[in-house]
């Protein structure tokens, strides 16, 4: 994953430079006119090493996002398709499973056993992407196992949460919608949400799932 995000760090990097190029031709700023002005703005920052929680967002972030439905890994020119320069980073085979991992109603729950429990299609994803060793090491960042499973729960209904309201400016794509005791909780993607999403959340498919 870190080299994946240095790859891409790299490749931005190229393309910014394409684009000060061309700016400096059409403004005709000389040779020297360019050094003095890079010598004052100084070096662009350097990519700051991604820590174990950072990595752990990304993951869990990257398969909650294909769960509902708004990654679609293998399609080219689609978001989150995990092609990178040409490159697919996962199998045929790991792509066409990732996407049939898609919710259709994009509504998922957080209990236990349920057919539509985040948790359990998080878990199965990261291991179809990273295998049961690497998952296992995530799993340990956060404080649990394969074998429990709780802290994936922890980590959904608090970190992952407050992160994802940051990262969106408390706008999020993903809302967490709880009852009033915070017994019953669920996710829903607002983008691909319609007049019948809250009726559904309501229904006994899941409250009485």
């Amino acid at each position: 994953m870190a080299d994946l995000v240095k790859s891409r760090h790299d490749h931005l990097w190229e393309i910014e430079t394409k684009i000060d190029d061309k700016v400096y031709r059409l403004y005709g700023i000389t040779d020297e006119d360019r050094a003095d002005i890079e010598a004052e703005v100084g070096e662009p920052p350097a990519l700051p090493t991604p820590t174990p929680e950072d990595l752990v967002n990304h993951w869990i972030g990257y398969a909650i996002r294909i769960i509902m439905g708004r990654f679609i890994p293998g399609e080219e020119g689609a978001l989150g398709s995990g092609i990178v320069d040409g490159n697919h980073i996962f199998s045929p085979e790991t792509e066409k499973k990732l996407r049939e991992f898609t919710d259709l109603d994009a509504v998922t729950i957080l209990e236990d056993g349920h057919p539509d429990d985040l948790e359990a299609k998080v878990l199965t994803a990261l291991i179809l992407m990273l295998g049961e060793e690497t998952t296992n090491k995530i799993l340990g960042i956060l404080g649990g196992d394969m074998a429990t499973g709780a802290a994936t729960i922890r980590f959904l209904l608090k970190d992952y949460w407050k992160n994802h309201l940051q990262w969106y400016l408390k706008r999020p794509i993903y809302w967490l919608i709880q009852s009033p005791k915070k017994e019953y909780s669920c996710y829903v993607c607002h983008e691909r949400m319609t007049v019948d999403s809250l009726l559904l959340i309501q229904s006994a498919l899941y409250l009485g799932g």
